[in-house]
C-alpha cells in the first residue's frame, strides 16, 4: 500500500470511529425525511412513530452505496456522507424506491448537495449539510432536490479503501 493510500485508510478508519477532527472531506450529503411524520405521530402515537422512524433507518441504510455512511437519524429522517454526487443522487433513488414498495411508510422527500464536510465527534458540519437540510424540506412528496456550488467537481474525491 501506498503512502497516500495508507494515511487515507487511517483518514477513513478515523472517520469511521469519530476519531478525526477537522477533516474536510469532500463528496456529498443527502439529507432524506418522511412526510407527514407530525400528522402521523398525533394520530397515531409516539410507540407507533418511533417505529415507523426505525423501519426507515433500516431501509436507508439496505439502501446505501459503498463509500457512503448513515452519519445520524434526525427523527424521522436521515443524514448521509456520499463519496460523490451520482452516488448520493442514486441513494436516494434507492431510498424513494424502497420506501414506496413497503407500503407502510409516509413518503420521503430528499435534498442532495455536492460539497465539503467537517467531521467532528462523529458528526458533520457546513454548508453543504445546511443546504441539504433546506433542500429536503423544500422538496415535495417523492421528490429529490439537488444542487451543487458553482464549478465543484462532478467526479468522486474521496476515495474508500475499505474494500
Amino acid at each position: 500500500m501506498s503512502r497516500f493510500a495508507s494515511y487515507l485508510y487511517q483518514v477513513e478508519a478515523g472517520i469511521a470511529g469519530g476519531q478525526v477532527a477537522g477533516v474536510h472531506l469532500v463528496g456529498a450529503v443527502l439529507i432524506a425525511d418522511l412526510t407527514g411524520f407530525g400528522r402521523l405521530t398525533e394520530a397515531e402515537g409516539d410507540e407507533a412513530a418511533a417505529e415507523v422512524a426505525i423501519r426507515f433507518a433500516a431501509l436507508v441504510r439496505e439502501a446505501l452505496a459503498p463509500g457512503e455512511r448513515l452519519v445520524k437519524t434526525l427523527g424521522d429522517g436521515v443524514l448521509v456522507v456520499s463519496p460523490d454526487v451520482g452516488t448520493a443522487r442514486a441513494t436516494a433513488a434507492r431510498i424513494r424506491h424502497r420506501v414506496a414498495a413497503d407500503g407502510s411508510l409516509p413518503p420521503v422527500h430528499a435534498g442532495v448537495r455536492a460539497g465539503t464536510v467537517v467531521w467532528r465527534d462523529g458528526d458533520v458540519f457546513g454548508a453543504a449539510v445546511n443546504d441539504a437540510a433546506r433542500l429536503a424540506e423544500a422538496a415535495g412528496p417523492w421528490e429529490i432536490a439537488e444542487a451543487a456550488p458553482p464549478g465543484f467537481p462532478s467526479r468522486p474525491l474521496v476515495l474508500d479503501l475499505s474494500e
